[in-house]
């Protein structure tokens, strides 16, 4: 038996984030390992220009997409044939949640590069804190356009 017993893995929906999801998958299944999925959300930081009034957010919106893109990443792991699948849906900062789940997880898996920060990066804020910050090993799974 393995010594790897839960592999996490961050998504945000992007494609590069899903390919991470599928290398995650085929990792947890090799070693017959549950896989948790983790997908965070945000409400955009906005100001009104006036300063008066405050700004309302759809918040149920935000909530149904982030529930869109977990229950695809799931899909998308038990298609590559991990046995055991959890998705969780999270508020606040990927990273975080992340770092935090690395405290009980044998392995952290991201993607180089989702939709945040700025195109041309080759490695992502999400990417580089996980890295750094983890308390178990991390995987960065490239992605090629």
């Amino acid at each position: 038996m393995s010594g790897i017993s839960q592999v996490v893995v961050g998504t945000d929906g992007s494609e590069a984030s899903y390919v991470a999801v599928q290398w995650a998958a085929a990792e947890a299944k090799a070693h017959g390992a549950e896989l948790v999925i983790i997908h965070t959300w945000t409400l955009p930081v906005m100001t009104d220009p006036i300063g008066m009034v405050p700004l309302q957010f759809p918040v149920d919106d935000f909530v149904k997409q982030a529930d869109a893109v977990r229950d695809h990443a799931v899909k998308l792991a038990t298609e590559v044939g991990a046995a055991k699948v959890t998705g969780r849906v999270e508020r606040g900062m990927a990273a975080e949640h992340l770092i935090k789940a690395s405290k009980t997880a044998d392995e952290v898996v991201v993607g180089t590069r989702g939709h945040g920060g700025f195109v041309g990066l080759l490695l992502g804020s999400v990417a580089q804190q996980v890295a750094t910050h983890a308390e178990c090993p991390v995987v960065i799974v490239p992605h090629k356009k």
